[in-house]
């Protein structure tokens, strides 16, 4: 079966209505989009298609407030492997927006953020960051475009929505303010090796650090994971070696200190600093993470798995 491309864990739990707690919406690899509730181990609704490869789902983000306030806990934004961007209801599975005609002009987007105000962040690989201002139904139009580098593997969204930080392929990390439009933080690489030699620089996630936008984390192709405070210095604070495989996730856990880290094989870390807390093998699959104490992992074989991070 196609593998599970892409999920977004449940919102804040709304006060009434809208997605509870314990259901989570994944994207896959045909297009597909599933809600999922955790307790009952059951898929509970599935819309999408017609399924193809072009309209695999690569990125999601909850709409938030680019509906209203109302309807902030109903829909997600997904965007497809052909650069399609769409919103759609995940209680009833209608696609409340419909961006057909304004794809991203790249092979891949990397990254979606809720601006607020009707607006939305979409990242291409090619390092084109486009702001869209969303009219209802077709109607979109790009506002803004902000270049911020090439070969960009990942996007991220501060919390607070005043910047996005970026990261890639021979791309250190840089956050961009989204107000002036210029950067606030641009890192430099570690310190070459013993030997004198350079360490490559591959970033494939990026994840702020709860409470706290100028302290971030990232994971690389290289298996390192590195936290920076980007108002201290431009060169990681701290930089660790973990497993043998590229890090595909990086969460933050709300303490501040505890960091979660998934390779491409499937195994997750937990990590404080430099000091490894403990690891856990999930088969044979990529990681994937969300929200505060859960932890996901996507299989070819269309299984998913949430662990419990505190029973770790």
């Amino acid at each position: 079966g196609p593998q599970s491309s892409m999920s977004a864990s449940h919102p804040p739990a709304p006060s009434d209505g809208g997605t509870p707690e314990l259901h989570v919406v994944t994207g896959d690899d045909t297009g597909l989009v599933k809600v999922v509730d955790l307790a009952q181990k059951a898929v509970l609704r599935r819309f999408g298609g017609p399924q193809s490869m072009d309209r695999g789902i690569t990125q999601m983000a909850w709409a938030r407030d680019l509906l209203s306030e109302a309807d902030a806990n109903q829909h997600v934004v997904t965007c497809s492997r052909g650069g399609m961007l769409q919103c759609r209801n995940v209680a009833d599975g209608s696609v409340v927006s419909d961006w057909s005609d304004l794809k991203l002009d790249a092979k891949k987007c990397t990254g979606l953020g809720v601006l607020g105000a009707k607006r939305l962040l979409a990242c291409t690989q090619s390092g084109g960051a486009k702001i869209w201002m969303s009219e209802g139904g077709k109607a979109a139009s790009v506002v803004d475009t902000i270049k911020c580098g090439e070969n960009v593997e990942r996007m991220t969204l501060s919390p607070d929505r005043s910047s996005f930080a970026v990261g890639g392929d021979e791309l250190l990390l840089r956050v961009i303010d989204l107000k002036t439009e210029k950067q606030r933080f641009k890192a430099r690489n570690v310190k070459p090796d013993k030997l004198d030699l350079r360490y490559p620089v591959h970033i494939l996630d990026i994840a702020y650090i709860p409470g706290a936008i100028e302290k971030i984390v990232t994971g690389t192709a290289h298996h390192q994971v590195r936290f920076y405070d980007t108002k201290t210095k431009p060169r990681a604070i701290w930089s660790a070696l973990l497993g043998e495989n590229a890090i595909t996730a990086v969460l933050a856990l709300p303490d501040g200190k505890t960091i979660v880290a998934g390779d491409a094989a499937g195994i997750f870390f937990l990590s404080r600093g430099c000091d490894l807390l403990s690891n856990c093998r999930c088969r044979r699959n990529s990681s994937d993470g969300h929200a505060n104490v859960w932890k996901g992992d996507r299989k070819v074989q269309r299984c998913g798995r949430v662990h419990n991070l505190i029973a770790t």
